[in-house]
């Protein structure tokens, strides 16, 4: 008797744990603060905001969840927006160091990279304005060569139309050049780690593999392979799925 009691006892307990099972898996699983947090600026953003401080933002909460490429992506495209955003370059250049290859392109001359850091200051927005700020001084300069007196030497105010005038058609064409990489760019990110880069459009033996959060230039693009080029020049096939285009369609 004390037996069929245990073993009564025991089925009961079995089917009350099953129980317990069936319920805690049929309950929606809690999303963290983060993850909560990362939604809604996503919906902000798909919902037609252009941001970069939120693409930043998303970013930043890709990478603390555990996605480099996703969060590589996401400061491109605040980069995009905004080029002189420092953040944003500055964790693009940090998770490219976290998965340095034989790949990447060599490090400009100090010159050089002064250079880059003024044309990465000056975003769209700036060049729009000093492009506006020089050509309103240009013109002043020109009225003021056109009614300076004639018995007057006119070499400074000649100097001064030809150094405005050099400065704003420098302006301009930056504007243009820029204006013309922002809506063709042609960027793209890796998704997957170790993603694999082979030498022709089907898939054969892989040259070399890329780390998430990669960043390549796509020169041709089929249904399910790209062809992309590496910041070292070197060329190869990837396939689609592994890739994320920086530029927003």
């Amino acid at each position: 008797m004390k037996r069929l009691v245990l073993i009564l006892f025991a089925v009961l307990a079995l089917n009350w744990l099953l129980a317990e099972d069936e319920i805690s898996s049929s309950l929606p699983q809690s999303r963290s603060p983060r993850q909560e947090q990362l939604e809604s600026l996503q919906k902000q953003a798909a919902d037609g905001l252009r941001n970069a401080d939120l693409y930043y933002n998303i970013g930043v909460l890709h990478y603390q969840l555990g996605s480099p490429g996703q969060a590589q992506l996401w400061f491109l495209r605040a980069l995009r927006l905004n080029s002189a955003h420092r953040l944003a370059r500055e964790n693009v250049a940090f998770i490219q160091s976290l998965h340095p290859t034989e790949h990447m392109a060599p490090p400009p001359a100090f010159v050089m990279q002064i250079m880059f850091n003024i044309y990465a200051f000056f975003s769209l927005n700036r060049l729009a304005v000093l492009v506006l700020v020089l050509g309103l001084l240009c013109a002043l300069s020109l009225h003021w060569l056109l009614h300076y007196p004639p018995q007057r030497e006119r070499a400074f105010p000649l100097l001064v139309l030809l150094i405005v005038g050099a400065l704003f058609l420098a302006s301009l064409f930056t504007l243009l050049y820029k204006s013309y990489r922002f809506r063709h760019d042609t960027r793209a990110v890796v998704m997957q780690e170790g993603a694999p880069v082979h030498a022709s459009r089907r898939d054969g033996k892989a040259l070399y593999y890329l780390p998430e959060g990669y960043v390549v230039n796509i020169v041709e693009q089929g249904a399910d392979r790209m062809a992309v080029v590496l910041p070292d020049g070197s060329r190869g096939w990837m396939a689609a799925p592994h890739l994320e285009r920086v530029a927003q369609q």
